[in-house]
């Protein structure tokens, strides 16, 4: 299935789908049924119910002025009613081309409404904002573990937001950060990666009906392995660190098996083919002048100043005092030649910017077992207290705000507060720096990053 046979089908459940296109949409739904499969699963899953949570996230944002502007995401003002008629179109389709959609119900368990009120997971762990949409179409945003859920769709919107799901046959999928994943189980596991990452550990599963991972550019087929998926607008990147993954490349259907400690890019332009995973690196530098899968206001540079990375508004779950406003951004921990950076003993943090003067901040990293799994995500604040006071000087300015350098070790930063013990490390030193992230306060404040780098302070001396 191409990537512009995918976006037909988006088209078709937005409603943005241009008349000419129509009898192509048809021709493409009689003759292939990879295709029939995933409008199925877009249309009992998603249901554009997403738009439910979203307009309910910004009835909570609609004071606000500032938003994420990188990378941009795909919004709507459609009401509850547009969501449903977007799902009656794409079955309004089968019926038309006569697939007997109405049989496949009954085949597939009386009815829709059976299999959508059947628990297929539960949640082992959870953290941060996090909305699930399912259940008939309820939007739950206070996940706990334990949690018995349907098939549905998973959000994150902040950099620490997590949730571990557990399939019936012991299978997990983890998301992280800023992601969207739906997911069901109809027999077959099939999961739509829309945006972010997700880390999976696969039972072995039926070779008639092994677990499906769909991206915008990519589809994989898992018969039980453990693996990683990132998921962009342009490109789907996997690792696999135990069994075999079919990779398939939806622009062009070319395919590779990708088998442990291996990875493959669908980029476009980019040779279809598994590689070996990069050996690791504990040092990393930030490069503001390409901010690709940044979250915050790109400040192209001036004469006078560097490009800068300015903090937006987010909601946070703090874990006493539930959701709260804060100001965050963040960036992906990438080395050179796409290597994973480790915190190694003697790592050390510096980060560079500009901010109000001795305002109150945070700084962090979201982390990654070296299985690929979420690791929790370490700050520099002390447990019992969320901020710490961020020292400014007079040695330059942009604008109101004056410059800043911050440095600390990496064996210094907490874990989270809403992370327990029992299943998170105490110190990120060892663990895999996924993703670096600042948060302040929302009120009276204001921050710009210029420069983030780990470096190692043990190779220096």
């Amino acid at each position: 299935m191409r990537s512009e046979e995918l976006q037909l089908l988006e088209q078709h459940l937005d409603g943005t789908l241009a008349e000419e296109d129509f009898a192509r949409l048809e021709k493409l739904l009689l003759e292939d049924g990879e295709a029939r499969a995933m409008l199925r699963t877009l249309a009992t899953l998603d249901l554009g119910l997403h738009d439910i949570a979203l307009g309910q996230q910004l009835h909570r944002n609609k004071e606000l002025v500032e938003t994420r502007s990188i990378p941009p995401r795909r919004t709507t003002s459609s009401s509850f009613s547009a969501s449903w008629t977007r799902s009656l179109l794409a079955i309004a389709t089968l019926a038309i081309i006569g697939l007997g959609i109405a049989l496949w119900f009954q085949s597939s368990g009386s009815s829709a409404e059976s299999a959508a009120d059947r628990n297929i997971a539960k949640v082992t762990g959870t953290g941060g904002e996090v909305a699930f949409t399912g259940n008939g179409g309820s939007v739950t945003t206070d996940l706990k573990r334990g949690t018995l859920l349907t098939g549905g769709t998973i959000e994150g919107s902040s950099p620490t937001s997590w949730v571990e799901l557990e399939f019936l046959d012991g299978s997990r999928v983890t998301v992280a950060g800023d992601s969207r994943l739906t997911f069901s189980d109809f027999d077959q596991k099939v999961l739509y990666l829309k945006d972010g990452s997700v880390a999976s550990s696969v039972k072995p599963q039926n070779p008639d009906s092994p677990m499906l991972v769909y991206t915008r550019n990519a589809m994989l087929e898992v018969l039980g392995t453990e693996f990683e998926v990132e998921s962009d607008v342009e490109s789907t990147s996997l690792d696999v660190t135990e069994g075999k993954v079919r990779f398939k490349r939806l622009s062009d259907g070319q395919t590779v098996e990708v088998p442990a400690n291996q990875r493959v890019q669908s980029a476009e332009g980019l040779k279809l083919s598994a590689q070996p995973i990069p050996d690791r690196t504990n040092q990393w530098e930030i490069n503001l002048n390409h901010p690709h899968g940044m979250t915050g206001k790109w400040i192209p540079s001036t004469e006078s100043l560097p490009p800068r990375l300015k903090l937006v508004h987010y909601w946070h779950k703090s874990p006493k005092a539930g959701s709260i406003l804060i100001k965050s951004a963040s960036m992906p921990v990438v080395g050179k030649d796409n290597q994973r950076v480790v915190l190694r003993p003697g790592s050390m943090l510096r980060v560079r910017g500009f901010a109000k003067a001795n305002q109150k901040t945070v700084f962090g990293f979201v982390v990654r077992n070296n299985n690929g799994d979420f690791g929790g995500y370490y700050v520099s604040s002390k447990p019992k207290v969320y901020w710490m006071d961020l020292q400014t000087n007079d040695e330059s300015r942009s604008g109101d705000l004056q410059s800043f350098e911050f440095v600390i070790d990496a064996d210094d930063l907490c874990r989270g507060q809403d992370l327990d013990s029992q299943h998170f490390a105490s110190t990120p030193v060892g663990l895999v720096a996924d993703t670096f992230f600042c948060s302040t306060p929302p009120e009276d404040s204001d921050l710009e990053i210029t420069e983030v780098e780990i470096f190692n302070q043990m190779q220096i001396e």
